[in-house]
């Protein structure tokens, strides 16, 4: 078992000292920071080292293979449930009352809706949440049984992490290449760039990006004269490093056509959005960046809105409706959106859990003749192999966990039960039905956090069963300090894919791709994942072959 392998190789102190100042010197250089936005002067700003883990964290190749191959099946997934307004609805309407995130969100939609939507394109930068679960031992079962891939969740907006887990694993190549990591005891287990995988993660996603501004086109409106990406962010944002590299490698992406590279530009979600953007009687999204005003220039014709921010209720909550205002203005346009409002709510938990009853997912897999898998060997493919929609389902269902509602349903009576009940409930997460993670509520804290909301609210939330991660060895260093000791990690699979809604509500694909991985770790006695929030550390796979650790 992994648990098995003496992992990490022992660093006295001094190799220690060198290995972080190594690394510091990396992240500073690297821009693998987060920006102490509370600081920032006329002419200066702090900044810190985002978590990072020291050493790569030990993960199965074969796990990891199969995350990487079916990530086109789950963004073939979602896809087709964004396209299905009808399903969408009867899923989420218990979530639907009056004033709450998903009847503000709907309630967006219905409006564009009755105007009509000029954008039938969607993009998708998805992110599929894994970590590894060791079932309980049974009776007739070893205790040394193979722990298996199980999904945490699906994120459908924002995807944050993918540049800090470039960054990250290029550090610990870097070291490895450098000889910098103390010799391992076990020569099998001695540390090789083969078995940390890089991801491609900013070209990957820059790349799902200038597709979608490419297949646009040119500017509809007679205002405007070039076409551009916005990408909304967060006021006052400490994670600009996560950003500012895709929109870094657009403006370096030179052609015939764009010469000068794909412009793109942020703007603050949702002020700036109501200020710097106006639409035309067409709808074009014309984007107002006060350097082009200051030089005389034309609007710019947005082309794709790359949602990094308008995921969170807050946004939606200010007195003024700004937030409000600016989705819809955004919904309404002509812009291919990434994710559109039906995109953002098919992230949200309900849907989750929905997926586990009988026959939903073969019902939105069953569209076409099964998905060519052109994965290369070491995503876990055979070239050319068509996989039919059994297949597919069946590898989707095998990363669930047990889900349950809290309604009046047959299994809403059963998760109430367990909710309810404090032994029970110590081996489930109580999780709000939002996009997202975080805010979630665990073991036998739910019994009490129930009692404390009103009943009417319960339907809000799913429980899920806990996913029991083997516990390995690692050594942390964040804000909070140097941690060594157990952790557990999570794989973060990201993919892209552009689609087409029809008339009828069906999906056509127009690009499917896996895009890269995200990797982080955590101390095994913590709950939440969040690198920015101070829980987790950025890490990177060492893959292993099998369990006795032969690489």
């Amino acid at each position: 078992m992994l648990q098995q392998i003496s992992w990490p190789p022992l660093a006295d102190d001094s190799q220690l000292e060198i290995l972080i100042r190594h690394i510091h010197d990396w992240q500073l250089t690297h821009s693998s920071l987060l920006k102490l936005v509370w600081t920032e002067q006329d002419y200066t700003v702090l900044i810190q080292p985002i978590g990072a883990s020291l050493y790569p964290t030990l993960f199965p190749r074969s796990s990891f293979e199969q995350a990487l191959r079916i990530q086109k099946d789950y963004n073939a997934l979602y896809a087709t449930i964004a396209s299905d307004e009808t399903w969408i609805h009867e899923t989420l309407k218990p979530l639907m009352t009056p004033d709450s995130f998903a009847s503000k969100l709907w309630g967006i939609h219905e409006k564009v809706k009755a105007e009509g939507y000029v954008q039938d394109i969607s993009l998708g930068i998805f992110r599929s949440d894994y970590m590894l679960h060791s079932p309980s031992p049974s009776p007739n079962s070893s205790s040394n049984s193979t722990p298996k891939l199980k999904q945490v969740e699906f994120n459908t907006f924002s995807c944050a992490g993918s540049c800090h887990s470039s960054q990250i694993s290029s550090l610990h190549r870097h070291l490895t290449r450098t000889r910098a990591y103390p010799s391992s005891p076990f020569p099998s287990l001695s540390l090789s760039v083969s078995n940390l995988p890089p991801p491609p993660n900013i070209p990957s996603l820059a790349a799902a990006l200038a597709s979608a501004h490419q297949l646009y086109g040119p500017p509809k409106s007679r205002l405007s004269t070039q076409t551009g990406i916005l990408i909304t962010v967060q006021p006052n944002n400490v994670n600009t490093a996560d950003e500012r590299p895709l929109e870094y490698a657009l403006w370096d992406s030179l052609s015939p056509s764009h010469p000068d590279g794909i412009p793109c530009y942020r703007v603050v979600f949702p002020g700036e959005v109501i200020a710097h953007t106006s639409l035309t009687s067409n709808r074009e999204l014309l984007y107002h960046p006060p350097a082009r005003v200051h030089a005389g220039l034309g609007p710019l014709e947005v082309s794709v809105v790359y949602m990094r921010a308008g995921y969170d209720e807050a946004e939606y909550s200010d007195s003024e409706g700004k937030g409000v205002g600016a989705r819809y203005m955004i919904e309404r346009s002509r812009a291919i959106k990434c994710p559109s409002l039906m995109g953002h709510l098919g992230g949200f938990k309900m849907v989750q859990m929905k997926l586990g009853e009988e026959g939903v997912v073969r019902r939105f897999l069953s569209g076409g003749e099964g998905e060519r898998n052109r994965d290369q060997g070491g995503e876990g493919g055979r070239e050319g192999e068509v996989r039919g929609t059994g297949e597919r389902e069946e590898s989707v269902l095998e990363t669930f966990m047990p889900m349950y509602p809290l309604d009046g349903s047959t299994r809403g009576v059963e998760g109430w039960r367990i909710a309810t009940d404090p032994k029970a409930a110590g081996s489930y997460v109580l999780k709000p039905s939002l996009e997202g993670g975080g805010h979630n509520v665990y073991g036998e804290k739910i019994p009490p956090f129930l009692s404390s909301i009103p009943k009417e609210k319960w339907g809000e939330y799913i429980l899920m069963e806990k996913i029991r991660p083997p516990t390995l060895k690692n050594v942390l260093m964040s804000p909070r300090g140097l941690y060594r000791g157990n952790v557990v990690s999570e794989l973060g699979v990201l993919g892209v894919c552009l689609w087409k809604t029809t008339r009828d509500g069906s999906c056509e694909m127009i690009m499917n791709e896996q895009a890269g991985f995200t990797f982080k770790t955590k101390a095994s006695d913590i709950d939440e994942m969040s690198v920015v929030k101070g829980y987790g550390c950025f890490d990177s796979p060492c893959l292993v072959d099998d369990e006795r650790g032969k690489q």
